[in-house]
Parts: structure tokens; sequence; C-alpha cells
């Protein structure tokens, strides 16, 4: 595998499926941080019901491309409930009528989209912007070439995936230069469009992250092998949990989630096969005042000193289920470290109730002196990738504030374990490639625990 690490968050920005059923809606999709690409094509015809007479013999053709974000979580609780949205639009026409001419400029907009309609999204947007048009000074409601665009409409959104939908509106379009020339009487057109818009969500919408949380406060509470607990003061097993291994075996949500696309295809690509199984599948729960420490060290580290992989052709896929900020423990992760090769590490056996190969103070101060450290935070649903040679660590949690986070250790079928002193569920003794679900298989899950 190339050598490389990602250490930021990422979104997902594959696109959609075709799905039979209604399994998502739009609230689904457009959430808080979500990115629309798009854009629209429209027909804008001069009024008088607005304005001066000579405007009825305007018309152009208008070409508007859009980028935005969602800024806002859901706002009310009836059938106006929705949220706000940011774009920018560039702005491009063709004048028609009287004659022949140009103009190109651009809008900020702002839109309320109206989340209760299923997969139909109305919306009613209001922009302002500036345009440059050789239509002015050769007619007599302008004399500048610079003007004002005011514009503000209704429209809706339908959504054929759960990225792409089709979008159709209505809008009143004003230009004037605010009497800024010797002639403003103002040019006023309604302006239908029709167009394409694709959303990028977080990697797992709030939806997916409700489904997926529900099941972890349970999952920490059980009393079996897998679920891991910090060390208490005595040195016996306390009551916070740690870690909670091979889930994916044990609750259908999280073996939805070992199989999931957006996961999974990461991993095909960077590693370079489309075989690979699940080494190790784990939720850290650092929990809120107890989280106890993890100690610098490389995951290959002790996959090698363990369980002999062979080759660090492995990565670990993070999925942030709570969020992760700079109070409560976040990861630390040193740039550049996993261009090292797997390092001297020491097994420490006392820290922790977790034995872990673990780099000593000399190593770390080397390598930050290097490549600094970075840690990265994020809302639930943010992802984040990295090498198996990456050196890592997280302080403890002082907070009331937990930070899970759930690990998907996949490495390459060729490059199985060789040694199996370590149970399975913490290092995998099946090396089954992974079959993947279906991309909407959590919201699917909670539909079908809902009937």
């Amino acid at each position: 595998m190339t050598a490389s690490v990602l250490t930021s968050l990422m979104l997902w920005i594959g696109g959609g499926v075709a799905m039979a059923e209604s399994s998502f809606e739009a609230r689904d999709v457009v959430t808080r941080g979500a990115i629309e690409l798009g854009g629209v094509v429209g027909y804008g015809q001069g009024t008088t019901a607005i304005g001066a007479g000579p405007s009825a013999n305007r018309s152009a053709v208008f070409v508007l491309p859009r980028v935005g974000m969602v800024l806002t979580d859901p706002l009310g609780t009836s059938w106006w409930q929705g949220n706000v949205e940011v774009l920018v639009q560039p702005i491009f026409a063709r004048i028609i009528k009287p004659f022949a001419a140009e103009a190109a400029g651009g809008s900020l907009v702002l839109k309320y989209n109206f989340l209760s309609f299923g997969r139909w999204m109305p919306f009613w947007d209001v922009s302002a912007g500036m345009i440059w048009t050789n239509l002015a000074p050769r007619i007599p409601e302008q004399s500048t070439q610079f003007e004002f665009v005011l514009q503000t409409g209704p429209g809706v959104h339908y959504f054929v995936t759960d990225r792409i939908a089709w979008t159709m509106g209505i809008r009143l379009h004003h230009v004037s230069n605010a009497n800024l020339g010797e002639r403003n009487t103002g040019i006023n057109a309604v302006l239908p469009y029709v167009g394409i818009s694709v959303f990028l969500p977080d990697v797992f919408s709030p939806a997916e992250m409700d489904v997926l949380n529900a099941e972890v406060p349970g999952i920490l509470a059980q009393d079996r092998p897998e679920v891991w607990h910090e060390k208490g003061p005595d040195g016996q097993p306390s009551d916070a949990p740690r870690t909670a291994f091979y889930v994916q075996t044990w609750n259908p949500v999280f073996a939805l989630l070992a199989r999931h696309p957006r996961l999974v295809e990461p991993g095909m690509q960077l590693l370079g096969s489309d075989k690979l199984y699940m080494h190790q599948f784990k939720i850290n729960a650092k929990a809120a005042f107890d989280g106890a420490v993890w100690q610098w060290h490389q995951d290959y580290g002790t996959w090698y000193e363990d369980d002999r992989m062979p080759a660090p052709h492995a990565m670990n896929i993070a999925l942030f289920l709570a969020e992760a900020n700079e109070f409560n423990g976040p990861l630390m992760l040193i740039p550049k470290s996993h261009t090292r090769g797997r390092l001297q590490a020491g097994h420490d056996v006392t820290t922790t109730s977790y034995p872990l190969w673990t780099l000593d103070r000399a190593t770390i101060t080397r390598l930050v002196a290097d490549g600094g450290i970075v840690a990265p935070k994020g809302k639930p649903g943010a992802m984040l990738l990295f090498h198996g040679n990456l050196v890592h660590a997280s302080g403890s949690n002082l907070t009331p504030w937990s930070r899970w986070i759930v690990y998907l250790s996949l490495n390459r079928c060729d490059n199985a374990i060789r040694r199996f002193k370590r149970p399975t569920w913490i290092a995998n003794h099946d090396f089954t490639p992974i079959a993947m679900a279906a991309d909407d298989c959590l919201l699917r899950y909670r539909k079908s625990a809902a009937e």
C-alpha cells in the first residue's frame, strides 16, 4: 500500500443509489453541515406587474450554478419544520430581448428547506448580488453596466436517490442600480427554472447515527468477556467501560455497520484489494469522568507482536459515535510517524486494564519534534482513516462527555495473521472476506424496527 495517512475528517461523496422503497426522507440527507452542489437553467420574462412598462419586452436565458451548506439543525415542530442553508450562486445570462446582450455576476442565497414531506423538499429562497451587463445603457430603464440583483421565490427538490434531487422553482428577479446612475426604473422578471442538485451529507446522517447510538449504552452495559472495563483504584476492573470488542457478531446494528460500504470501500481503495477481513472491531468508550489513557503506540506493533500479522497492509477506519472535542480525551496523532515503519516497543501490562505494545518517551519526543501532534475532532458521523503504523494516543477524560468511537481494523485476506494466542474476539481468526451491505441498511433497519 502507498504510505499515506488521512488525518482530517472525511465527507463521503460517493453517489447515492436508487431505492425501491422510501427508506429515506429528505430530512435524512439535508442535515446540518451537508453540502449542496448543483445548478439550474431558467427563462426570465420581463413583467410590468412591478416596475416600469418597458420591462415587459425584456427576456433572457439564465444559467445558475450553486454551492451551499446547511447551517442549522431542524427548526420548528410542525409542517413548517426545516433548516437554513446558505449558498453562493454565480449568474450567467444571455439576453434575447430587446436585443442580444450578456450578463454575468453572482449572488448570496439564503434558503429555508421544509423537511416534513418525505422525498419532496419545498423551499423558499432570497438572494442578493451584483451583475455586469452590456444591456445598459442601451435601454431606458438603466444607465449603468454594474447592477444590483434581488431575487426571491419558492421551489422544490425531489430526491430520486439518497443524494440526488431534481430541482424546480420560480423567482421574482429584480435588477437596478440603486439610483447610482442617471436612470433607474428597474427591470423586473419572472424566472421559472429547473435543474439538479447533489447533496453531500456527513459520512453518516443524524438519523443513521441515532440508530447506532441507541445501541451503545446497552452494549457497554453488558456483562460478557468482550466488554473490557477500566482498571479501578484497587487494580480490579471498575464499572467504567473501556472497550467493547467483536460487537459486529452480537449486535445486529453494528453487524450492518461492519459491512457498510461507506467504511469498507475506502479501505479497499487504500489497501489495494477488494478482499478484506475484519481483523478487529471495537467500540472505545472513553467514559465520562473515568475514561483512562491509551498510551503512545502503533496498532501494527501489537498486530505484529501478538498476532504475527506479516505486513502493515492493514488500517483503521474510525467513526465518531459521540462528539470528540479538545476536552474529552481526543485522539492524538503524530503526522509522518507511519513512514518510520514498525518501531521498537515494550509490552505494557500495568498502566491500564488492556495490555499494549507501547513506545518509550525518547521515541515519542523524537517523532513529535519531527512531525508535531494533531488531535482530530468532530461531531457524530465524522470519519477518520489512518495507517496501522501511525503513532497515536489519547489522554484521560475528565469531562461529563463520553467520547465513543467505533473502529474497524481492516486487513487484506492475503495478509492474515499467523499466530492465534489472542481470542478471536480481539484478533479475528476468521478471514472470510467482508460482503458489503446495502448503503441504506441502517435506515432500512430503522424502518423495519418501527413496523
